[in-house]
Formats: structure tokens, sequence, C-alpha cells
């Protein structure tokens, strides 16, 4: 009875402690947002490394949907052909520029890669963008991705308090935090997953030839 006893009130100090420990983490989120000049209850914006995560997932899942679609006479994978504008380079930027484009302008307001690090796209003071503003959004990453590596995107979400690149300046959107379901974000990694999967089976099999230039 005596251990009992004293094992409570070890439980009832923790739990106060981690309390504690929430609210000053909270209290510091707001400070750092109100000297970024947002208000509490304002629009947040989503963090640069989610940002980059997510364009990390969606570039591996197109380059093996690319790899399906660079494919010699004989229908086997080749290098020289992904690198084509008919093959898998042409679908990478019409096909990669309509993804973000229509799931942007959709409920979803995400992009895959997105959703799986809790961010999505919303006017500048809240509201899904329209179909115009995603496309110029989208359009300018050519701008952004200037003069390599995405450095004139990354420098331009750097040196902004709502971190917008040059093509969501256009077009009056930013990215905000937007709490997912654990269910929608898994789902989307394996989305983003699958087409990678399926080119590492297509290519380890005995079957298969290696790419060729």
């Amino acid at each position: 009875m005596k251990r009992a006893g004293g094992v409570l009130p070890s439980v009832l100090a923790s739990s106060a402690v981690a309390g504690s420990l929430g609210s000053v983490t909270a209290a510091a989120r707001r400070r750092r947002r109100e000297r970024r000049g947002f208000a509490t209850g304002a629009q947040e914006p989503a963090p640069l490394r989610g940002r980059l995560g997510a364009a990390l997932l969606e570039a591996a899942s197109g380059a093996g949907i690319v790899a399906f679609t660079g494919r010699d006479a004989q229908g086997r994978p080749s290098l020289r052909a992904m690198l084509t504008v008919r093959g898998g380079l042409g679908l990478w930027c019409v096909g990669g520029w309509l993804y973000t484009v229509l799931l942007e302008r959709s409920r979803l307001q995400s992009t895959l890669g997105k959703v799986v690090f809790n961010a999505r796209v919303e006017r500048v003071g809240g509201g899904r963008v329209s179909t115009r503003a995603a496309a110029v959004r989208n359009a300018l990453r050519v701008v952004d991705l200037l003069p390599g590596a995405y450095l004139t995107g990354l420098a331009c979400c750097v040196n902004s308090p709502r971190r917008q690149r040059v093509g969501d300046r256009a077009a009056s959107c930013m990215v905000v935090r937007h709490r997912f379901s654990p269910a929608a974000r898994v789902t989307s990694l394996l989305a983003l997953a699958l087409p990678v999967a399926a080119v590492v089976v297509l290519w380890a099999s005995p079957t298969a030839d290696p790419p060729r230039d």
C-alpha cells in the first residue's frame, strides 16, 4: 500500500511537468509568430523542411513514373528515352504541372507530398486558391529553380515572413500548416512510394534488362 501511495503522486507530478512544458512550448511558438507579424489564429506558414521533404518525395515518385515511360522500341528501360521530350521528360514537366494544379485547386488543397508533411496551399488571407492562381504558382517553378536546385525559390522563402517563393507571391497564395489525419498521411505516402517500388521490382526481376544509354 505504501508503494502504491508513492507511485500515484509521482505520476501526477510527471503529468504536471509535462503540462507545464507543453504550455511553455505553446507560449514560445506564439511569441515567434508575433515577432514574425502573425496574429494568433492567423495563417501559419509551413516550415521549409516540410516543404523540402514533400518536394523530395514527389520527385522520387515522379522519377519512378518516368522510368516506366522511358522505354526503347523493344519495351526495355532506356535512359535516352527517359530524357526525350516525348518520353519521360515531357511527362515529368506537363504531368507534374497538371498534378500540382489539380490537387491544389481541389478540396484537398494539397499535393500528396504536402499531405505527408501536414501542409496545404491557401490564398493569402485564407480560402482555396483558384485554378488560375494554382496554374500561375506552379508555372513559375521554372523561375524558382534558377540557377539550379531551387536556389531562387529558397532565397525568396527565407526572406519572406510568409515563406513565399516567386510563384506564391505572383499568385497571392502561401503554403500553411494544416493537420491532416494519420490515415490521409499514410495513404499519401504509400501512393508516392508505389511507383518507386514498382520500378525497383521491374529492374530487379531476372527477365528485365538494366537501363541502356
